[in-house]
Formats: structure tokens, sequence, C-alpha cells
């Protein structure tokens, strides 16, 4: 007669195992916090300055004018924000797609994304005319 298999691991080879156990699991935490915080990126640093601000396109969710105060509604870093705004010319609409030009105490100032990336209708000069003969 044989004497009964083993089993694949006694009570004895429990500090074996944890050894053995516990650094991949240290080493696979710290994997995947790596690599969360690789793949942030830029939104690592959640905090907003006036810097971050100027420079962004946003949207019209109240109408502003020029002496009147609206909402824009802009992303910045991953975070979702709703500021008070004026516009320098003109009344915007509601969902019209806004630039920041400027960051004022207490607003921003915001232009039109199309007259930013249009260009303005000048008058030709004197010397650019040519004469067709």
């Amino acid at each position: 007669m044989s004497p009964p298999p083993l089993p694949f691991w006694s009570p004895g080879d429990w500090p074996l195992l944890l050894r053995l156990l516990l650094p991949l699991a240290i080493i696979l935490c710290l994997i995947m916090l790596l690599r969360r915080t690789l793949s942030d990126g830029i939104y690592s640093d959640s905090l907003v300055r006036n810097t971050d601000i100027v420079g962004q396109v946003g949207v019209i969710i109240l109408s502003c004018g020029p002496r009147k105060r609206g909402l824009v509604r802009l992303t910045v870093k991953g975070n979702l924000l709703d500021l008070p705004a004026c516009s320098d010319g003109r009344i915007l609409a509601l969902h019209e797609s806004v630039i920041v030009l400027q960051q004022l105490q207490d607003h921003l100032l915001v232009v039109p994304l199309q007259q930013v990336f249009t260009p303005s209708q000048q008058k030709p000069r004197a010397q650019d005319q040519t004469l067709l003969p």
C-alpha cells in the first residue's frame, strides 16, 4: 500500500506563499497607480489658473452683451466651469461658440469664435490695386 498523496501545500507553507504573493500584489498596485498618473497627463494638476482660462473656447449658456453679463461654459483641465462673461461688441446668443480674450476682476471678456477666425474685411490699399489694361 502506498502512502496517501500530499496536498499541494500544507499549513506550514503559508509564510512561503505570503512571501511570494505579497511583493507581487504590491508591484501590481504600483503599476496600476503609475499607469493612472501617466494617463491623466495634463489633468494631473487640476488647479485652474487665470492663464489656463484665457484662449479657451466655450459656449454661451446665458446670453450676454457689452453691458449685460451672461454665462459661458468652459472645459479647462478636465473641469467644467460656468463663469460670468461679457462681450466686447454685440449681444451673444445662446449656444454660440466664443473664445476668452481676457479675464477681468469679476468676469470674462469673450468674442464670437467666427470673429477670431474670419479675416477682417479691409479695403485694399492704393498701392495694392493694379490697373487692368
